[in-house]
């Protein structure tokens, strides 16, 4: 590939190799130093492939092109030009680059269904089947799109020559090599592979525009959007391998019409060279790269918005409640919203643990809880302000509320975690009627389910096992974590016994003992000081 990229104008860093091992697998090394703030690689415009990329010349007879491209979504149009490009082989300029970047990728989008049971969890369950139904359903609206309006025939029976030898005797039938690239577009390995490329070795960035990785950390909100053409396939840039804790700047030169990384990080010689992705845990690592990182200090799980916030603190549970005590709720539940807001914080925010042993939970969440635990009494007294303005808890009440409810929410992912089997989500399951009517069923089929899940875990593949089983372990760390630190909210307790010496003018002096029960509170932490030791 590097004979390929400097026939081709690529500026590829002298210093650097691409090197291949067991275990890492294709890598970037440093032949020698590679000093903070070197180029690594610089791709002329004319070799990304991107949506705003002009349509491979093969198809230029075809007038329905531009309503084809016009129908198709961002993703779909880039995966219908790397397709095409690889369907036209040596003709294409791309053709080494296509053939030489992996040909399989181990995103969840690619897992089958047995190995993104095997995920357990349902946080790392639920996104990998929605990101499998999302590319199974563009692939149908694609297919849609090609059957209907990518129309060839043989009236147009004119010679394509191969752009790499002007040799008559290379030229093709365009109808025949037409079929073939449609039959390559409409084919689903092909577009799950282009699917899954898009996902691992794309750069974002908007045409001529500074280019940071910003973008790359909202790589879910990009990958799917048909608002913005910042998707495009840099060769070379892409051979690079993640390190979250390095300085990366990738930038379009409208100059000189190429597109440069740089790094910003030093590298000793025989070291990995590596560029940031972006600051991603390992969920987003698993879904849309294909891979996650042991004790990732970046890792956090979103908590989902029905377990994050107690129903009964925002929502009137009882149905004996009068209509008075639901009223005087509302008016409280209305002052807790009014402090939040008032504090750049809301009960719809996105909660999320977070690899941190000091502060597992996000501190906007345990102040939107503490807001909410908040009873009347302590409104009435401004308590909130201890926690916005100085940095203290609520009080004792308020942060047993808290651990109480916090023990309670580890305990339940704890379970999740290491429960052998939960069921799929709604779209992969059949309707609720027929689970009824199914029970029976249901029980005479465990015997050969059980039997099943044997069979079911020899499909799944050794590397997606252990990938999956570290993702999962590293979860139930940060659980565990969690749990102690909720645990430790509130200290137990303290009887002490202490003697006091009382003097009195008809006794003297007289000792006694005063047993007494010592209300202990740990330090509340604040994220934004550094001296906060818990």
């Amino acid at each position: 590939m590097l004979e390929w990229s400097k026939e081709n104008g690529i500026v590829w860093n002298d210093h650097l190799e691409i090197y291949q091992d067991n275990t890492s697998g294709q890598s970037v090394r440093a032949i020698n130093d590679i000093a903070a703030g070197s180029l690594l690689v610089s791709v002329p415009e004319s070799l990304l492939i991107h949506i705003n990329k002009p349509v491979s010349e093969q198809l230029l007879s075809l007038s329905c092109i531009d309503k084809v491209l016009d129908l198709l979504d961002n993703v779909q149009r880039l995966i219908f030009h790397i397709n095409v490009e690889k369907a036209i082989g040596e003709k294409s300029k791309w053709y080494r680059y296509l053939n030489d970047i992996p040909q399989q990728y181990d995103t969840s989008s690619m897992y089958t269904d047995e190995e993104i049971e095997d995920l357990t969890y349902p946080y790392y369950k639920e996104e990998a089947y929605k990101l499998k139904h999302e590319l199974l359903q563009s692939y149908n609206s694609f297919i849609d799109i090609i059957d209907n309006h990518f129309n060839i025939d043989n009236n147009n029976n004119s010679n394509i020559s191969n752009n790499n030898n002007n040799n008559n005797n290379n030229s093709i039938d365009s109808f025949t090599l037409l079929k073939e690239i449609k039959q390559n577009l409409t084919n689903l390995d092909n577009f799950k592979w282009a699917w899954a490329v898009i996902q691992t070795r794309t750069y974002y960035f908007n045409n001529n525009n500074y280019v940071n990785n910003n973008n790359n950390n909202n790589k879910r909100k990009y990958s799917n959007s048909n608002n913005n053409n910042n998707n495009s396939s840099i060769p070379m840039a892409d051979l690079f391998n993640h390190r979250y804790d390095v300085v990366t700047r990738a930038v379009f030169n409208d100059e000189e019409r190429c597109f440069q990384v740089f790094t910003g990080t030093e590298f000793k010689k025989n070291e990995q060279v590596y560029i940031s992705y972006g600051n991603h845990s390992n969920a987003t690592l698993l879904h849309f790269y294909g891979f996650a990182i042991d004790n990732n200090p970046l890792d956090s799980i979103v908590i989902p918005s029905d377990t994050a916030i107690p129903i009964e603190l925002i929502k009137i549970t009882s149905k004996s409640a009068t209509d008075k005590e639901k009223k005087e709720f509302e008016k409280l539940l209305e002052r807790k919203k009014e402090i939040l807001f008032a504090n750049g914080l809301t009960i719809q925010s996105k909660f999320e643990l977070v690899n941190d042993s000091t502060l597992p939970f996000t501190w906007n969440y345990l102040a939107v809880l503490r807001v909410l635990f908040m009873n009347e009494i302590e409104l009435h007294a401004e308590k909130h302000l201890n926690v916005f303005y100085k940095d203290e808890p609520i009080s004792r009440a308020n942060d047993k509320l808290l651990s109480n409810y916090l023990i309670k929410l580890c305990d339940h992912h704890l379970s999740l975690l290491q429960s052998s089997s939960s069921s799929s989500p709604s779209y992969n399951n059949n309707n609720n009627n027929n689970n009824n009517n199914n029970n029976n069923n249901n029980n005479n089929n465990n015997n050969n389910n059980n039997n099943n899940n044997n069979n079911n875990n020899n499909n799944i593949r050794a590397n997606i096992k252990s990938m999956n089983n570290m993702i999962k372990d590293n979860a139930i760390k940060m659980w565990n974590v969690a749990k102690r630190f909720s645990t430790s909210l509130v200290g137990d307790d303290v009887a002490v016994s202490i003697c006091y010496v009382a003097q009195k003018p008809s006794s003297g002096l007289r000792c006694s003992h005063l047993s007494l029960v010592i209300d202990y509170t740990p330090p509340f932490i604040n994220p934004h000081k550094t001296n906060n030791q818990f």
